[in-house]
This record gives C-alpha cells, sequence and structure tokens, in this order.
C-alpha cells in the first residue's frame, strides 16, 4: 500500500500574517514549527498551557481574546525556541541587569504626593534592592512570566493550589531584612493587620481559587508603548482558562488608575497610616459566549 505523502515544498511568504496554535501536551510540535518557519517567516507561536489537540476550543473566552489579539496586532511570541525546547513564556533564567532594571522600575516609581511601599523600606534605592530579591525569588519558583525574549515586561503569579515554598521566600525574606529594618517591618505588619483584611484573606478564607498576581512590571524602557496590557493578558489568559478571577495589590492610587482601566475592578481599599495605602484589585474571567460572539462577528 503506497503511503500517503504530504506536501513540503511551499513557496516562502515573508509577509504572511500566519500564527501556529498548539496544546502544551501536544507531541511533534518543535520539527513541524521549523518547517512551518521556512515558509513563513514571521510565523506567530502560541503554546497553551496544559492543553491537548484541539482544547483552545473548549475555552471560547480565551479563544476569543487570542482571535482579537492576533488580528489586530499579530500577537506576540507565546513560546520560544530555547536550548532546543519549546516553552511557554515562563522565564527560566535572568540575567542580573534584567533583574535591575525590574527593581529600578519599582523602587524610582514617581508617586508624586503618595507614600508608596518604600516607606517600609531605606528609601528607593533599598526598595529596589528589596524588588531585586523578591524577583531572584519567585525566578527560582517558576512563578516568573515575561511577554517575549526581548522581556519587556514581566508578570509574576501563582494559580489556585500553588504555593510559595522555602526556595521562593528565602531570598524574598532575606531581601526584606537586608533593606529594612526588624523595628520598621514590625510596624509595617501591624499597620497591614489595622488596614483590614485584604482581598487575599479573605477569599483564602472563603476557599475560593484565585490567581494571585505578586509583580508586575514594564522595564522602563518599555514603557508607555502598550506593554502593560500584554503583561497582564499573560494573567487574564490563565484566569479565563480556569475560569477564576485574577487578584493583586499595589501601592499607589495612580497604579490603581492604570489597572482598572485596563480592566480590572478595585475591591477595597486599606489605610496603612504612614505608610500609606493598599489597593485590592480583581479582574474576574471573561464571559464566554458574549466575547466570542463579540470577535467573529
Amino acid at each position: 500500500m503506497p503511503q500517503k505523502q504530504y506536501r513540503t515544498n511551499f513557496p516562502i511568504q515573508p509577509d504572511a500574517k500566519v500564527a501556529c496554535w498548539y496544546g502544551e501536551k501536544e507531541g511533534h510540535m518543535k520539527k513541524a514549527i521549523q518547517r512551518l518557519r521556512k515558509a513563513y517567516p514571521g510565523l506567530i507561536v502560541r503554546c497553551f498551557p496544559g492543553f491537548g489537540h484541539g482544547e483552545i476550543i473548549n475555552h471560547p473566552a480565551l479563544l476569543a481574546s487570542e482571535l482579537e489579539r492576533f488580528l489586530t496586532d499579530g500577537g506576540t511570541e507565546r513560546c520560544a525556541a530555547e536550548s532546543g525546547k519549546w516553552n511557554t513564556m515562563k522565564v527560566t533564567t535572568l540575567d542580573e541587569k534584567s533583574i535591575h532594571d525590574i527593581g529600578h522600575a519599582f523602587g524610582y516609581y514617581d508617586y508624586g504626593e503618595e507614600t508608596g511601599m518604600s516607606a517600609a523600606f531605606s528609601g528607593k534605592e533599598a526598595t529596589a534592592n528589596y524588588i531585586c530579591a523578591y524577583v531572584r525569588g519567585v525566578l527560582r519558583g517558576g512563578f516568573l512570566h515575561t511577554t517575549s525574549q526581548r522581556g519587556e515586561g514581566y508578570i509574576a503569579y501563582k494559580l489556585p493550589k500553588e504555593k510559595m515554598g522555602l526556595k521562593t521566600m528565602w531570598p524574598i525574606a532575606c531581601g526584606m531584612l537586608h533593606n529594612s529594618t526588624l523595628k520598621r517591618l514590625l510596624q509595617f505588619g501591624i499597620a497591614i493587620k489595622r488596614g483590614g483584611a485584604s482581598l487575599q484573606d479573605r477569599m483564602d478564607k472563603e476557599k475560593k481559587p484565585y490567581i494571585f498576581v505578586g509583580l508586575v512590571c514594564v522595564r522602563e524602557e518599555y514603557q508607555g508603548q502598550g506593554y502593560m496590557r500584554k503583561v497582564l493578558d499573560i494573567a487574564f489568559a490563565e484566569g479565563d482558562r480556569l475560569g477564576v478571577p485574577v487578584i493583586l495589590e499595589t501601592d499607589a492610587k495612580s497604579k490603581c488608575d492604570k489597572y482598572v482601566h485596563l480592566g480590572m475592578e478595585l475591591a477595597e481599599t486599606h489605610n496603612l497610616g504612614a505608610f500609606g495605602k493598599l489597593y485590592d484589585l480583581i479582574r474576574y474571567p471573561e464571559p464566554t459566549d458574549e466575547l466570542l460572539k463579540e470577535v467573529l462577528s
């Protein structure tokens, strides 16, 4: 019986707008993607974590958001070829310059008349150093994600039931102690307790699942170019996939307003006295049918 032959001599089309989507559980994709790239050098690859073949159809909200992204700006490369392996946008290694870029973006943020998290540390540089320690912790724990290989923006989040173990928390704890004083940290802890239970605490008490975002950052050279939305979309897509809300807290009204503009809702504000305010925000998973109809209409 003759073997079925597949066409492989596709003409090269460098200007074609083509995407390859596949599930993480699908096999043999590396060779297929390599062949597609020969014909479509501008190929955009999107790997859906935890999905098998065709499972994206069962998640219409995520499908709609990805279609909308692709139709408007071509989408972003969501899988990267590193060390011969195809990975999602989880960051496994990060150079010290990038880590310090993230720390500097936080530590030297312009709070205007607001207090900000630097009140818990010994100034802007100490805050930047603490954030660097936080990044090293979430990097070790496997919680850090980025927008592309260029690392324009970064987001750290944990999925429902995921725990931040010792290898994550140890660098973070050391960073706090090295850049503040025990007295100041105790005062900060008391202020947080007096400010009332956080949204995360309440959801834990009610045993409601959620994705918790611990860090969102766009490196300063890429700010003002739409990467804040792209970096949040990484967590939002996971929330839509799992059907759970995404929550975070921030330390400035100006930051809070940006998150609201990008689709989150202000859940509660906590007054921490001399340490400023904390803002709890939430983004609920997209309703499926309405969004799909809107994109496909």
